[in-house]
């Protein structure tokens, strides 16, 4: 109620970072996207939210190149990625965390970080690393760990990363995907399994790196969290949108809260 149409076209600006046209996505016989518009306006917030299966997870990894759409298309910064692979799109500025954490566990806390930073490496990784004997070593190591303080890990910096608590290799993974100085991150449940406080601090990480010109485009079951962070939020049910508008609208429409606990038949 008092939102946006879910079958609107989202008008176009020169504030537009991210712009999803009609994205829809086949799997065989099952449609996991179907139609989906949305627009993410530079240095904002915005949350994509809705039940288990409801295609939130696809739409991020069409975004990130890691699947390309049956249909429509995506444009970043006004150009189109579709179809592009997920190292032509990180290198055009997307980073992201995912929803199952894919850390490097044999290597350290620190390590993980400087392979974060193989975006801005003109080489990759193998580069990156060899980089480390010259006179580059200390800035990147710099600022790597000025990144480990930020989520506060600094102090595990020589720690193996599987050796890490659940939530520490979250915010591992946040620094990792922040380490490539993105203009668009993309957190996947980036507070799945941590306490409330945990996910406060979350928050806190998240708006710091929003004032600072980043732009966020978040996957989160937490409510709590989206209503504290974001500007702007899109409901998915079911591979199709049902309905965008400011947390405070979501939260109350009838729509998204059927789709989260079902319809009273009484």
């Amino acid at each position: 109620m008092g939102g946006i149409p879910i079958c609107a076209e989202p008008a176009r600006s020169e504030n537009d970072m991210l712009i999803a046209e009609g994205v829809s996505k086949n799997f065989g016989g099952i449609k996991a996207l179907n139609g989906v518009w949305l627009r993410v306006l530079r240095g904002s917030v915005t949350g994509v939210i809705g039940p288990n299966g409801a295609g939130k997870t696809t739409f991020f990894n069409i975004v990130s190149g890691f699947y390309a759409p049956s249909e429509g298309r995506v444009l970043l910064d006004g150009r189109d990625i579709t179809g592009l692979r997920a190292h032509q799109i990180a290198r055009m500025g997307v980073s992201r965390t995912f929803q199952v954490i894919r850390l490097f566990p044999f290597m350290t806390v620190l390590e993980n970080v400087l392979v974060g930073q193989n975006r801005n490496v003109p080489h990759g990784l193998a580069s990156l690393f060899h980089s480390l004997g010259s006179g580059k070593e200390a800035k990147r190591k710099d600022s790597a760990m000025e990144l480990l303080d930020f989520v506060g890990l600094a102090d595990h910096c020589d720690a193996l990363a599987g050796e890490l608590s659940y939530g520490s290799q979250r915010r591992l993974e946040l620094a990792r995907a922040v380490a490539a100085d993105p203009a668009l991150l993309l957190l996947d449940e980036v507070t799945s399994g941590m306490t409330y406080q945990e996910s406060m601090d979350i928050v806190e990480r998240v708006r710091i790196l929003r004032n600072k010109g980043c732009t966020v485009l978040v996957i989160e079951h937490d409510m709590n969290f989206i209503r504290k962070i974001c500007d702007h939020v899109a409901v998915l049910n079911f591979g199709c949108k049902i309905m965008e508008g400011t947390p405070l609208q979501v939260q109350r429409d009838p729509e998204v809260v059927e789709a989260y606990l079902g319809k009273d038949d009484q």
